[in-house]
């Protein structure tokens, strides 16, 4: 009973692809949201759902973490323009290339996260499930790997563009303020 209704999810996701996609996808054969238990020979679902950041509790742990001007300008400017790569941020706030912006972001989410220790734990633990290698990456309490509407991460890796596109998430965006 359990297999049927694996192989009904699977076709009607199948279904709904392009004829493209559906091509990757017999080469792939896979879903990212579905795992079979060997150990209880059961269908787990994977709720991907992204732990919602308090905003007031963000700004209150922005402002205990003391950041130094360029870290408030790099999170201030990511909360303003909701999309955005690394050549992209690293030239619109003027930032030398070393150390790479990316590695600075995770240091700054940090600082933050040690402000807010619960959310930044459940951040983290989410990042390492949504991630296909199991890494978890710390710039994930203030933005994520962008999507595409076909399902595929905006990366090179994907083929789907350049650089990898990064969105601030949608509770701290402020570009409309």
């Amino acid at each position: 009973m359990i297999e049927s209704k694996i192989k009904n999810i699977k076709e009607e996701k199948y279904n709904l692809m392009s004829n493209e996609l559906q091509s990757k996808y017999k080469k792939r054969s896979k879903f990212v949201n579905i795992r079979k238990s060997k150990q209880f020979k059961s269908v787990q679902v994977i709720s991907n759902l992204r732990p919602i950041t308090p905003v007031d509790e963000f700004e209150q742990a922005c402002i205990k973490a003391k950041l130094n001007n360029k870290e408030q300008k790099i999170i201030d400017h990511i909360r303003y323009v909701g999309v955005f790569t690394q050549p992209s941020l690293t030239k619109d706030l003027k930032l030398d290339s070393k150390p790479p912006i990316l590695s600075v972001l995770c240091e700054i989410c940090r600082k933050i996260g040690k402000n807010m220790p619960e959310h930044f734990s459940s951040v983290r633990d989410w990042s390492k499930e949504i991630n296909e290698h199991k890494v978890k990456w710390d710039g994930d309490l203030v933005c994520s790997l962008a999507w595409n509407k076909d399902g595929e991460r905006l990366s090179p890796e994907n083929g789907t563009c350049l650089y990898h596109t990064f969105a601030v998430h949608k509770e701290l965006f402020q570009g409309l303020d």
